[in-house]
């Protein structure tokens, strides 16, 4: 086998954009924090275009959606293909989701805005008991037990008694309900690897579908004031499912989905300042104690989650660098490359818990002469959280083995993990430090090449660390073709 190193470089116009590139998770909090805003300007919208029937409100709202689906669709690869496992998950969110939305927009109209948006963020409470039927995903005791404490929480706002009131809110939490279970199916065709504006386009053409009858029986004829309304009520409500999609693919819910609560507040002062709307003080109690269970379940998740998840390990292994090598595969990635092999192991939930006695069994495959090292990929190493976990235990790597050499795989550029750039965190420098090749890069379809050695597609890098790092200048190393 014949190799060469080449120095390799970026343009200045890429030098530029990924030393102003932000961390992810801060991306992901902007979005998410956008798409707070987005809902609420949606609601506020719904509730300025008058004593129109709920269903036309519902109508007029998803069929702008509707639309900007379609278009990105349209101008996509793979167009309006949709995955033929995929449709019973479709319609189910489809149908979920526009229960929820119908009656969301019907205690926006009814209720305080704010009050109504606080009970429609009973989504991620009704999706943790939703997720045991659906995803077979099992809840700790100190999940129910913020679940339990939110809804005591919705006590405060729902005010229970026999009035007209409290019927309006319970419908708001019916929509909290319906959301809550769109979500989990949402998430679960994200598992199957459905796109999301296929999701989208079926939710909100499906609702339309359903709301589009009433129109003839109990449409109400519109002024020019209140068409622009309800379009600005689309328009608002699909900038907050761009934004909130992209906010979910910069970083996990765990860790930014307490930001969506901002809605809340958002939506508070656009009722004060617009409707002269104050909360009463059973309903400020009411908010304070979901937003807490909210806040204290991510933290609980966060702080339980001691490792990462891996999705499987391969002893013997001659493909993934030189010389016989155990590979360990991650979970967990934010690429989502087009025909990528194992789109599963995108989910960083996906597999087992990357444990002590599996690092043990890990360590103890490299101990053989005929072992030349290990290497990491997945999912993707250098998402944030498995940089965080793999440093410790490639500390031990390292320690036992100093002469083994390491591989890593990583569908973000070199450039992207330096300091400054997108992917870099505290743990970046000290993991790239022992890693002896990396193989950089997306993984491009239309790129690929069955002859290349150590990579899929000819837009990636086997870069040469050590020497990378002695010149300061990326250096590659090729090999030739199969």
């Amino acid at each position: 086998m014949r190799a060469k190193l080449q120095t390799f470089d970026l343009s200045p116009l890429d030098r530029i954009r990924y030393t102003i590139s932000m961390n992810d998770k801060k991306q992901g909090i902007i979005y998410i924090i956008m798409a707070g805003f987005f809902f609420a300007l949606m609601t506020f919208f719904v509730r300025m275009s008058g004593d129109l029937p709920t269903m036309q409100k519902a109508f007029f709202r998803n069929a702008v959606a509707a639309v900007a689906a379609v278009i990105l669709l349209a101008k996509s690869d793979e167009g309006f293909k949709i995955k033929k496992d995929s449709w019973k998950g479709l319609f189910l969110r489809s149908f979920f989701g526009t229960t929820g939305l119908i009656c969301n927009f019907y205690a926006v109209d009814h209720l305080a805005i704010a009050d109504a948006n606080i009970l429609n963020k009973l989504s991620p409470f009704f999706a943790i008991i939703m997720s045991y039927f659906v995803l077979k995903e099992k809840a700790n005791k100190t999940e129910w037990l913020c679940v339990v404490t939110a809804f005591i929480g919705a006590v405060f706002v729902v005010k229970p008694s026999m009035n007209v009131q409290f019927f309006n809110a319970m419908i708001g939490v019916i929509g909290g309900f319906g959301a809550g279970v769109a979500y989990t199916f949402v998430r679960k065709l994200g598992k199957q690897g459905e796109r999301g504006p296929v999701i989208v386009m079926c939710f909100s053409v499906f609702s339309c579908i359903v709301t589009a009858p009433f129109l003839l029986v109990g449409a109400k004829p519109m002024s020019v004031y209140q068409i622009v309304m309800l379009l600005f009520a689309g328009a608002a409500a699909t900038g907050g499912q761009l934004s909130i999609t992209k906010a979910y693919t910069k970083a996990p819910a765990k860790e930014i989905s307490v930001f969506d609560y901002s809605q809340v507040i958002f939506a508070a002062l656009l009722g004060f300042v617009f409707l002269q709307q104050i909360p009463d003080y059973l309903s400020v109690i009411g908010y304070v104690i979901i937003i807490g269970s909210a806040i204290l379940n991510g933290t609980i998740i966060s702080d339980t989650r001691k490792s990462m998840n891996y999705a499987g390990i391969k002893y013997c292994d001659i493909a993934n660098g030189l010389g016989c090598r155990t590979v360990l595969f991650v979970s967990g990635c934010r690429n989502h490359c087009k025909g990528c092999f194992q789109p599963q192991t995108w989910e960083f939930d996906y597999g087992e818990p990357f444990d002590e006695q599996i690092q043990n069994e890990i360590l103890d495959s490299l101990k053989p002469a005929y072992v030349q090292g290990i290497t990491l990929l997945g999912g993707d190493p250098f998402e944030e959280e498995n940089q965080e976990a793999l440093v410790p235990f490639m500390r031990r790597v390292k320690e036992r083995y100093p002469n083994k050499d390491v591989w890593a795989y990583t569908g973000y550029l070199y450039e992207e993990l330096l300091e400054n750039g997108r992917k870099h965190t505290e743990y970046t420098d000290e993991l790239l430090s022992m890693i002896d090749v990396l193989v950089d890069g997306p993984f491009i379809e239309e790129q690929k090449d069955i002859t290349l050695k150590f990579k899929g597609s000819a837009n990636q890098r086997v870069i040469d660390m050590e020497k990378t790092r002695a010149t300061g200048e990326v250096s590659i190393l090729e090999f030739t073709k199969i």
